[in-house]
């Protein structure tokens, strides 16, 4: 069972990206065919196709069996794409999962549930499926339960501006962090925090109301083994309050992937 609050946030991260939103600071990385890892919307994206069955009895018959298989070769490449991916460690997703059966199950079943982003029906029922698996479920099956909370009822963003806690963490890396990796983990004096991260060039690459209305902003200090060491006399609260909210992260980094 998924909590709520990752559900919530999955949801989130696979919105397309608002028009608002500058993409000149968008980080992502083409991949070919359709497939692509964009760290600013925290989605990684592939295409599956397939012929329809002339010996359907229909097209309409022909077309339910194509998106099957269509979605079958999205989340195939989906899954080939997730485990080439870098953790903040330095591994691969891959490595980490070929050590760790749970992992690997978790991360079998995050691969099942894709998200369908788009389906192209043609008129003799072949179908074209471009499908997401977000980055915070690779994330979460690689490294293990979320450190998101798992109260009842609404989304962290809407729980955070009740409470008055921060509904997103802008993390600038500086020096600390050149590229985009799955798994970087916020510290601060003895608080730490791991949750749905985001990545981007500058800060107005992210949709201004995806950030929520109490968006915190914090400078990165140093950043050893797959974590950023955050700066400020009030960083260790700060960042404690965004973990109680499940506050998205949104680590701004100087170069591209």
């Amino acid at each position: 069972m998924v909590p709520r609050a990752l559900a919530a946030a999955l949801m989130v991260l696979a919105l397309p990206s608002p028009a608002g939103a500058d993409t000149r600071g968008a980080l992502v990385v083409d991949k070919g065919q359709g497939a692509r890892i964009d760290w600013t919307r925290g989605m990684v994206v592939a295409r599956g196709a397939a012929a329809a069955d002339l010996r359907a009895p229909s097209p309409q018959v022909a077309r339910l069996a194509a998106e099957r298989r269509a979605r079958s070769a999205a989340q195939a490449r989906l899954g080939q794409l997730a485990r080439d991916l870098k953790l903040a460690d330095g591994r691969t997703v891959g490595a980490a999962l070929k050590k760790d059966a749970a992992a690997a199950a978790r991360f079998d079943r995050a691969v099942a549930r894709t998200l369908d982003l788009a389906i192209d029906h043609a008129s003799d029922g072949s179908v074209v499926l471009s499908a997401g698996l977000p980055i915070e479920a690779i994330r979460t099956a690689a490294t293990g339960p979320t450190d998101l909370p798992t109260g009842a009822g609404a989304s962290t963003t809407a729980r955070a501006a009740a409470t008055g806690l921060p509904t997103a963490l802008v993390v600038t890396a500086g020096k600390h962090l050149a590229h985009p990796a799955v798994g970087v983990v916020l510290t601060a004096g003895g608080e730490r925090y791991a949750g749905p991260t985001l990545f981007a060039g500058r800060e107005q690459a992210v949709d201004a109301g995806r950030l929520g209305g109490r968006p915190v902003r914090l400078k990165a200090g140093g950043g050893t083994g797959g974590s950023l060491e955050l700066t400020g006399g009030d960083a260790a609260r700060q960042l404690a309050d965004a973990r109680a909210a499940g506050a998205l992260v949104l680590v701004v980094v100087a170069e591209k992937p």
